[in-house]
């Protein structure tokens, strides 16, 4: 089966590999895989890879590229994710600007409550690791993790990710964050990414502390396409329970690994199944067939 990765995050986002060296991985696993770079609330990786061509061309040659984004939106005070496909890139460019201009979150807001959630719990923290730090939530589950006393609050074992998850991103958490106030509405993100003549898709279900069941009518409502079905953390029941829903609502599928080359990462790690709901990826390849005329422009 085919190999494709339609989730993974560069430097220009949170990744540790640069654009590039994102698809020279890939090429190394497949040389025809279908990829798509998904940095967060930006589209910059593609404008950085229109000056690698050149001396690259083997890559966009061979690998099945589709434009990709993952951009942060507010939903019920949660903060989501929306995955956009195939838009125009310049078109992407000028709505992702528009909503970072927007939604433009205080310089020391992260900061501000971290330390907050540290003193309000008597917790240990030592506010000087924040200097410097572009990453301040991982900055502040680590530094969590270095004091024996906070792990009575804090499980030692936790990884990051679930961090975020179950803590930051949970209001019912003591560590809960409000980043929401500070991110667009679903419906102005979807509606972005359709002003680019993409496709949006819901990221990462698992991940939120909420009822998709109860709350896919809103997102089918407000104009999403689809939903990201695989994904490291579904397991066989939920890709099915997945699969179900986009039957009964005619959304498409997505997948990819959420890659960001951590230790525990797995670029490529999903292999395309041909059903109907997955039509639209070799459609679109179909469609951008010639990736490396259209990247050069």
């Amino acid at each position: 089966m085919r190999k494709i990765d339609l989730h993974n995050h560069t430097k220009c986002s949170d990744g540790k590999k640069t654009p590039i060296d994102v698809l020279k991985e890939a090429y190394e696993l497949d040389p025809n895989m279908i990829i798509s770079i998904t940095d967060h609330n930006r589209v910059d990786a593609y404008y950085e890879l229109k000056r690698d061509i050149s001396s690259n061309k083997y890559i966009f040659e061979n690998l099945k590229i589709i434009f990709g984004t993952e951009l942060s939106a507010n939903y019920a005070n949660i903060t989501i994710d929306i995955l956009g496909y195939n838009y125009d890139l310049d078109l992407m460019k000028k709505e992702t600007d528009k909503l970072a201009k927007k939604y433009k979150r205080p310089k020391n807001f992260l900061i501000n409550n971290c330390l907050r959630i540290a003193e309000e719990n008597n917790l240990v923290l030592n506010d000087k690791v924040f200097e410097n730090c572009k990453l301040y939530i991982s900055t502040f589950h680590k530094e969590l993790l270095e004091h024996e006393e906070n792990h009575k609050l804090v499980n030692p074992e936790i990884s990051f990710k679930q961090f975020f998850i179950n803590e930051i991103n949970n209001p019912q958490s003591i560590f809960y964050i409000n980043y929401g106030m500070f991110r667009p509405k679903v419906q102005e993100v979807i509606d972005a990414i359709h002003n680019a003549n993409g496709i949006a898709f819901l990221a990462h279900p698992i991940r939120y502390n909420f009822s998709l069941t109860d709350n896919i009518e809103f997102f089918v409502n407000a104009g999403i396409d689809g939903l990201e079905v695989w994904y490291p953390m579904h397991d066989t029941e939920y890709i099915n329970y997945l699969l179900a829903l986009t039957k009964k609502y005619n959304l498409k599928v997505s997948g990819g690994s959420d890659n960001h080359n951590y230790p525990d990462d797995t670029l490529g790690c999903v292999n395309l199944r041909d059903i109907s709901q997955t039509n639209w990826i070799n459609e679109t390849i179909e469609e951008n067939k010639d990736f490396y005329s259209i990247i050069s422009k």
